[in-house]
């Protein structure tokens, strides 16, 4: 079987202009950065294919209250490493 992944549809106006940041995806490999897998802009259909979140959106589990202290720290954490690796891969962390 093939791998799960999530599609995320825009209107192709919209698409057009985002093509920056989805070039910028395709170079970005982080475990803690949701990667794309593809993307598409058809007969006014457009969308990207991401890798899929198992456990679901981050904002759906803050909203169901099942996270501990340390697994707020956790994500936390995760999301500097993030944060951190984007700057200094885009280099906005010179200067």
């Amino acid at each position: 079987m093939g791998k799960k992944v999530a599609v995320k549809f825009f209107r192709s106006l919209a698409f057009d202009t985002g093509m920056k940041e989805i070039e910028l995806l395709f170079e970005l490999r982080h475990p803690n950065i949701v990667g794309i897998v593809a993307w598409f802009n058809q007969n006014r259909r457009a969308g990207i294919v991401l890798e899929l979140c198992e456990k679901g959106k981050l904002s759906d589990a803050y909203k169901k209250d099942s996270f501990s202290s340390v697994d707020l720290l956790k994500v936390m954490a995760g999301s500097a490493r993030a944060v951190c690796y984007w700057r200094e891969r885009d280099g906005a962390g010179e200067g």
